[in-house]
């Protein structure tokens, strides 16, 4: 199925990252334990979201439509009504394709505990992104919020957030300088909020 899945785009498989090689002594014996993080490709996450039937159309109306407070009344409905975007569109106007603002996001939770995370024994941060191009209604949707990192909670106190996102914040990097193809145009996708 992951195997279907893939080849229609649909599936994108997590790459293990290694955070940290450590030794642990286990019944008299040093084995060495790997503390890791899975990392979902960004690239193709977005391609695959964007690739989605009416999704593409549906960011580009809306953006398109946020450029006019004036049909609004001059409320600002959105991210892409406000100040920070309007910037940001004037100082990468020389790029040549879609500006698409994305926002970061972060939460714990803990699994195998219903009753409420007390023990924090599997505790796990997850890392998400939101692109903001979509209708506000549509940004807080589940399957609108693209799974891109995972890793031990514990972890991230240990090493820090640099330790464990420095994979993710060399794609956000990536993206936003070589951008990426959606459907013949090129898209130039930003992080902007964290």
């Amino acid at each position: 199925l992951v195997k279907h899945l893939t080849k229609l785009g649909f599936y994108i498989a997590p790459t293990e990252i290694v955070l940290e090689k450590n030794f642990q002594y286990v019944c008299g014996l040093e084995k060495e334990i790997f503390l890791t993080a899975q990392y979902v490709p960004m690239a193709p996450l977005l391609k695959a979201f964007l690739a989605l039937p009416g999704i593409w159309e549906v960011i580009l109306a809306n953006m398109s439509a946020s450029e006019d407070l004036k049909r609004t009344g001059g409320i600002m409905k959105s991210f892409l009504d406000g100040k920070l975007w309007k910037d940001t569109k004037e100082k990468f106007r020389h790029k040549d394709g879609v500006l698409l603002p994305l926002m970061h996001y972060y939460d714990d939770f803990e699994t195998v505990n219903p009753l409420g995370s007390r023990t924090k024994l599997h505790k796990i941060g997850g890392n998400y992104t939101v692109i903001l191009g979509l209708p506000p209604r549509f940004n807080a949707l589940l399957e609108n919020l693209l799974l891109s990192l995972l890793f031990n909670a514990s972890d991230r106190s240990q090493f820090g957030n640099k330790a464990c996102c420095v994979t993710l914040i060399g794609q956000y990097k990536s993206l936003a300088v070589d951008g990426i193809i959606v459907r013949g145009h090129r898209v130039f996708p930003m992080l902007l909020l964290c």
